[in-house]
């Protein structure tokens, strides 16, 4: 979907643009000046429309079996950001992911010790155990249940914010895949992105280029 200026914007650019125009056309002396600005003016309305540009995209992608546990999945997430999805081009936005899974959870929590992702599992574990007699629903193992109440409690989706082409977390922060299962197979994310793309031109305006004023 594409974003344009409003009518009323529009008509105020073409209004200064033609003023420059005959200005430029009754007199040399303002001639540079009045093409300059002119230039600017239409890079400007040029770029806003660009800078308005948003887009949406979703992919699904499905993790490798990592057995029960807390695991680091970032890499995964940003190489399918960056490889498939293109969010190198969005200026500012958001990743929304979702997990499609009711006896695993997805989380933001430490991206560098491991201990970190061992003592959460152990946490976990021992606050909801498989050994109680509170559990009627055994049907699926003695895993199961405490399997789905650890998904209620630690959730399965994540909105990310993405800032300049990059996911904006912070230094220490990673995204985690808890295997709450013993054997819970390969998981599979629902990965949505919407942003606002950068603008295409590069160059400052009204940088020289072969003698002339360039956009």
């Amino acid at each position: 979907m594409t974003m344009k200026p409003t009518a009323k914007r529009s008509r105020t650019f073409r209004a200064y643009l033609a003023w420059f125009i005959s200005v430029q056309e009754k007199g040399e002396v303002l001639a540079p000046l009045a093409h300059i600005c002119a230039r600017l003016i239409c890079a400007a309305m040029a770029d806003k429309e660009r800078r308005g540009e948003t887009v949406w995209v979703q992919q699904q992608v499905r993790l490798t079996d990592r057995g029960r546990g807390c695991h680091h999945i970032t890499p995964d997430v940003e190489q399918a950001l960056e490889q498939t999805m293109g969010v190198r081009k969005i200026d500012v936005g958001v990743a929304h992911i979702f997990l499609q899974a009711a006896s695993a959870s997805i989380a933001l929590s430490d991206r560098f010790d491991p201990a970190a992702r061992y003592d959460t599992e152990a946490a976990l574990s021992s606050l909801i155990p498989e050994k109680s007699d509170i559990w009627t629903r055994i049907c699926e193992g003695s895993d199961d249940m405490p399997a789905l109440v650890k998904n209620c409690l630690v959730g399965c989706n994540l909105t990310i914010p993405i800032t300049n082409g990059i996911l904006n977390t912070g230094h220490g922060q990673g995204i985690w895949l808890l295997e709450h299962k013993n054997y819970g197979g390969g998981r599979k994310l629902v990965i949505t992105v919407q942003g606002m793309l950068k603008p295409t031109f590069e160059k400052p305006l009204g940088t020289k280029s072969k003698g002339k004023y360039s956009t």
